[in-house]
């Protein structure tokens, strides 16, 4: 019977041992008003609140309940106590306390090898925890990337649109001194004499480059075009890569909230088919084979199969 793991109690988050379960199940029939509490808080808060509970049954079995013969289970359980506050103390949202969670999670591991079946459990279960709280840390950076990069696109495109409101201004003016010119030219040519007009042609020969009346260059002329191309270039640019962009998230939403996938980068894709010169007729093929090969992009050592969670 000591060989016997303890058992995890849904209702009161508690770890019964075995030959109190049938005692137990018969006063814990509901669910405690504080897992109640908790469950309707945020996912940090419930998990951190699991995280203390196994821990307060860790300490349980060290300092109150157990006359251990040796130290090597005494030893062990401490430790799990240790891990346990390690990760209580995880509270920044960085790759930093992924990498801290991930530690603790293959110290764990090791452990769970070469501990007593009786409290393999204990160690296990805090495993999962451990895995849970690197999940919840990577959806948020992940999350806050998009975000981020959704909001730098926004801020570029309103620079690309003030700066085009500004150019259209600068050409609407060029237009009107251009008419009035215009205007101006046809005028003096009306009351000018054919001899005052051959005058006038006669002194602007050998001259470098061809004005019209009022000084007004034929490079003047073409400024406001060369404008007009460039911001046809930077249009462009942006249409394409927005496109790319939107072909990306139709894929990225087939997969599941914890799929690998859904931590892969949009911008690093872009880079790479930008690199390679990848033709707009094979974006498709190549997003989906970047999506289904999420180990080219993510770490999985640092991330364990979702079939773990569902389990759980």
């Amino acid at each position: 019977m000591d060989d016997i793991p303890d058992v995890l109690c849904i209702n009161c988050e508690n770890m019964i041992e075995y030959n109190k379960l049938a005692a137990h199940s018969s006063i814990c029939l509901e669910p405690t008003q504080q897992v109640l509490k908790y469950n309707t808080m945020s996912f940090l808060s419930g998990l951190n609140f699991r995280l203390i509970r196994l821990k307060s049954s860790i300490e349980a079995l060290v300092y109150y309940e157990n006359d251990f013969s040796s130290n090597f289970p005494k030893t062990n359980l401490e430790f799990l106590i240790s891990k346990a506050n390690e990760l209580l103390a995880i509270t920044d949202i960085t790759m930093d306390s992924v990498n801290i969670a991930t530690a603790i999670n293959s110290q764990l591991r090791k452990l769970s090898s070469i501990i007593p079946s009786k409290y393999f459990i204990y160690s296990e279960r805090l495993r999962l925890l451990s895995l849970e709280k690197t999940y919840f840390i990577l959806d948020v950076i992940s999350k806050n990337t998009e975000r981020t990069s959704i909001s730098q696109m926004l801020m570029t495109k309103k620079y690309e649109i003030d700066n085009t409101k500004k150019q259209m201004k600068f050409l609407t003016r060029a237009k009107h001194r251009l008419e009035h010119r215009t205007n101006s030219c046809d005028n003096f040519e009306e009351v000018s004499s054919n001899r005052m007009a051959r005058s006038s042609a006669a002194s602007n020969i050998g001259s470098p480059v061809d004005r019209n009346c009022n000084g007004l260059t034929e490079f003047d002329d073409l400024q406001p075009f060369f404008l007009i191309k460039r911001q046809k270039s930077v249009d462009q640019k942006y249409d394409k890569k927005k496109n790319f962009y939107s072909k990306c998230l139709v894929v990225k939403l087939t997969f599941p909230s914890r799929h690998p996938a859904q931590y892969i980068q949009i911008h690093e894709l872009y880079e790479k088919i930008l690199k390679n010169n990848t033709p707009v007729e094979m974006w498709e093929e190549f997003i989906k084979d970047e999506f289904n090969h999420p180990e080219r992009w993510v770490n999985l050592e640092v991330m364990p199969k979702i079939e773990l969670i569902s389990k759980s």
